[in-house]
């Protein structure tokens, strides 16, 4: 019997409306050409959470408390080795995203995390060089946008086939809880 490995979650920033709608035909039309897996846009806040959904559902609703809406600068398409950073979109690293990434790592305890490298990827698998840079030299230049992220989304990660990801709560930032709020409902069902 093949082992399955244990689900873990993810904390994602994503774009919505007009700016969310042209990243994902862009991955989508890659993800197409490519044979590749298709998945929404976002930028990873913090990944590889291990826990309770309600552990990390509190976690993530303190983080948000502390997080006032702020922008995310895309800058300049490049590569890398891995599946995830096959190919992607830079994120250029301002206080507000540096500050969000540090109260993540604070809240979910996660002092040992390497270096933040924030992007948005367009791409996953494993390709030749060649191919990513033929791909960068057909990207349009409209692809270096900003947008205003104004929530956390927590991700259920059974695998890295995206198919297999589910969004299990958006929350809001600030968020301020109101007394029948996810968070005291969570707190009750464990009494």
């Amino acid at each position: 019997m093949k082992h399955q490995p244990d689900p873990y979650f993810n904390i994602f920033l994503i774009p919505c409306g007009m700016i969310y709608e042209h990243l994902a035909t862009t991955i989508a039309d890659l993800s197409k050409a490519y044979h590749a897996p298709n998945f929404v846009p976002h930028v990873t806040l913090l990944g590889n959470l291990y826990g309770s959904e309600d552990e990390i559902t509190l976690q993530a609703l303190s983080v948000a408390r502390q997080l006032k809406p702020f922008n995310i600068q895309l800058t300049h398409p490049d590569y890398e080795e891995g599946y995830s950073r096959c190919l992607f979109l830079r994120v250029r690293k301002t206080p507000a995203i540096l500050k969000a990434h540090a109260l993540a790592k604070r809240a979910f305890s996660q002092h040992e995390i390497p270096l933040y490298r924030p992007h948005l990827s367009l791409l996953y698998g494993f390709f030749l060089v060649e191919v990513k840079e033929q791909i960068i030299a057909g990207l349009t230049e409209n692809l270096k946008m900003m947008f205003k992220v104004t929530t956390l989304n927590v991700m259920r990660i059974e695998d890295k086939n995206p198919e297999n990801w589910s969004k299990i709560l958006t929350i809001p930032f600030p968020f301020i809880g109101k007394p029948f709020s996810l968070e005291s409902r969570i707190q009750h069902k464990r009494r």
